[in-house]
């Protein structure tokens, strides 16, 4: 039994022990350690409750409360859904966010960039961290969903609406955070898989613990994908893609509470898109990116009277090839963070004060005209009060002195209401800023060569949203709203006169504005989990003429879907998975081919089957092979704005994928 704030010592032997903590209305969770001899040795486990919904606090939200405590609307991605993604996309995160407020979304170009879009606002309003820490100054760019696998995840976060108040500039529309898996003890992971498109994956993790107080993990995957034209257009839907990512980690975990952790990484990738051959063309068109990366972080804690410090230290470097053509861009990326937190209970409320620095920059060898170098250190805090009746209210500030944008400072507000009978409501409401750099999404797809380098102002984001939750019996309905309204947003405009019909990139005086509405159903039973969800936004942006308003482009004003997971409890049964999306028609700008586009659905199929240590699966991806080029051509009959070669893709580039693989465990 633990005592009233849910410690509990154990004398054991010195072996390996299976250690099962159990508490009425959660789900009982098991582990394993290994006793080492007259050393005192910790865990600590965070139960899920009935449902399966986690405990355990986000690392995303600054402070370490309960999720069921949190004021702050956060999608929680666990273990068994990293699993998934692992054998649905093994060498992307592409596979791990199933639609509605968070929607993945093509970008463009002959490369396959993707991204991450919430609450319909573009994809580089998103901020995406690693254990709460910005490797890339928070910004991932194009590539950074797929240059990402899934190898070494527990968890993923999503922080829903503007998060500026926590994590800076980058996280405009909300944050994810990619949590890491932890060395609870001696394990390997290796896994295989072989698609139907001429790809494959291999990659590895693996634990050991060194000494009772010092573990290290190592993450390795390869990636490669042929350049493939699964339709005989002679178009690559399919870009050639060679990837190698290693990423070591060292944990120090000690007694008394006080821990470190240490992570490099290194990755080194070459994608080549575009046309395979061409009958009359000696010199199609292709495109050819280079990257090289390599990163380093240090987090550390300590527990010091009546509270607990957290620094955070992290720098980044990145190397740049990109060639359309015969022309080559070439550019080198860099970004330093530094963090230090102090956290604290302060009579019933909890509250987190600290300062950090941030730095990234900009050198391009072949336009240094683009060169940039943003550095601006901050203030920020956080405080958690409790208001009685089962209100929670949380109150967020920061401010930052940018160099090139002053003084910019952005608070958040946000309840939590919570009823005995499975009620949750929360309202949250923040203001943020996002630091345009040359380096937009229409920008990394045309190349800085299509344009013109121009110094652009802050944008400011606001943000309010609603978000309901019910649960009883299994089932959990959620209903949400937000509004977003992005003031003097940047925006890529054709330079008058211009003979080579550059664009530049300026703030709009008409503001974006967003609205939207998100419901969802899910229901788990012992061997089912039911999911349906339907999603709506309605967008709006100021004409680039500079008059009017107009639609908001590749954003789908309706989208719905449904998934189903049978999960036997008989050890040696299959489990399978089925998931359908339908994407509703959107409206286009600068296609010659379409004005408005229909609305596609597209299943995804799963199955998997346990065999001693082994996980083998097949996976379905794309079944009904919906892609855009089932509705006209991918490249411009001429080249466009700013030289731009394809098409903005509303569908998926790619077609049906069939894949083979095996995960193992031990």
């Amino acid at each position: 039994m633990t005592n009233s704030v849910g410690l509990a010592r154990l004398e054991l032997e010195a072996r390996l022990w299976s250690i099962a903590v159990a508490h009425p209305g959660h789900k009982t969770a098991t582990f394993e350690m290994t006793i080492v001899p007259n050393v005192a040795q910790s865990a600590t486990i965070y139960l899920a409750d009935a449902d399966g919904h986690p405990a355990a606090p986000y690392q995303v939200t600054k402070l370490a409360v309960p999720a069921e405590s949190e004021p702050l609307p956060v999608v929680f991605l666990d273990d068994p859904a990293i699993i998934r993604a692992l054998q649905r996309r093994p060498g992307d995160l592409l596979g791990l966010f199933p639609g509605g407020a968070a929607r993945l979304q093509a970008v463009g170009g002959a490369l396959d960039a993707t991204r991450l879009q919430i609450h319909g606002l573009p994809g580089h309003y998103t901020g995406l961290l690693v254990d709460g820490a910005p490797l890339q100054a928070g910004r991932s760019g194009l590539f950074g969903l797929l240059q990402t696998a899934p190898t070494d995840l527990a968890a993923i976060e999503l922080i829903l609406g503007t998060a500026t108040a926590l994590h800076g500039p980058a996280a405009a529309s909300g944050a994810v955070n990619l949590v890491s898996r932890g060395p609870d003890r001696d394990r390997v992971r290796i896994g295989l898989d072989q698609s139907s498109e001429k790809g494959g994956d291999a990659f590895f993790w693996g634990a050991r613990r060194f000494s009772p107080t010092t573990a290290g993990t190592l993450a390795v995957d390869f990636h490669q994908q042929r350049l493939v034209d699964a339709d005989d257009d002679q178009w690559g839907e399919f870009p050639r893609a060679i990837r190698l990512s290693i990423r070591p980690r060292v944990v120090v975990d000690r007694p008394s509470g006080d821990g470190m952790t240490a992570t490099a990484g290194f990755s080194s990738e070459d994608r080549t898109g575009g046309f395979l051959t061409a009958i009359n063309d000696p010199n199609p068109y292709r495109e050819e990116r280079r990257t090289a990366r390599g990163d380093l972080a240090i987090a550390a804690h300590r527990l010091v009277t009546g509270g607990r410090v957290d620094a955070r230290v992290s720098g980044a470097i990145q190397s740049t090839s990109h060639r359309f053509d015969d022309l080559r861009e070439r550019d080198n990326r860099y970004a330093a963070f530094a963090e230090l937190s102090y956290a604290r209970a302060v009579g019933p409320a909890t509250a987190v004060a600290g300062a950090s620095l941030t730095y990234e920059a900009l050198r391009q060898d072949d336009f240094p005209a683009f060169d940039y170098n943003h550095s601006f250190p901050s203030v920020f805090g956080r405080v958690l009060v409790p208001l009685g009746s089962g209100v929670t209210g949380s109150l967020s500030g920061r401010c930052d002195q940018h160099n090139l944008h002053g003084l910019q400072c952005m608070p958040r507000v946000s309840l939590l209401a919570r009823g005995e009978s499975g009620f949750e409501g929360r309202m949250s409401v923040g203001e943020g800023y996002y630091a345009p750099t040359p380096l937009t999404d229409e920008v990394e797809t045309i190349g800085l060569h299509g344009t013109v380098p121009v110094a652009a102002r802050a944008e400011r984001v606001r943000s309010a949203s609603l978000n309901a939750r019910y649960r009883r019996d299994g089932w959990m309905l959620d209903a949400a709203i937000q509004y977003a309204r992005v003031a003097s947003p940047v925006r890529l405009v054709p330079v008058a006169n211009d003979p080579a019909g550059r664009l530049r990139l300026l703030n709009l005086s008409e503001p974006t504005r967003v609205f939207g509405g998100e419901f969802a159903a899910s229901y788990l039973a012992e061997t089912t989990a039911l999911r349906v969800y339907y999603a709506i936004v309605s967008g709006s942006e100021g004409d680039l003429s500079g008059i009017g308003r107009r639609d908001l482009t590749l954003t789908p004003k309706h989208s719905f879907g449904a998934s189903i997971l049978w999960r036997p409890e008989i050890a040696g049964q299959p489990i399978a998975s089925l998931e359908t999306g339908y994407t509703g028609p959107q409206s286009l700008i600068d296609n010659p081919y379409l004005d408005r586009t229909p609305g596609y659905l597209v299943v995804n199929g799963l199955a998997s089957l346990r065999s001693g240590r082994a996980r083998l699966y097949l996976n379905g991806e794309n079944l009904t092979d919906r892609k855009l080029r089932n509705y006209h051509a991918v490249l411009l009959p001429a080249p466009g704005a700013g030289g731009r070669r394809t098409v903005a893709p509303w569908a998926p580039l790619r077609g049906r994928v069939i894949s083979i693989g095996a995960v193992v465990d031990w």
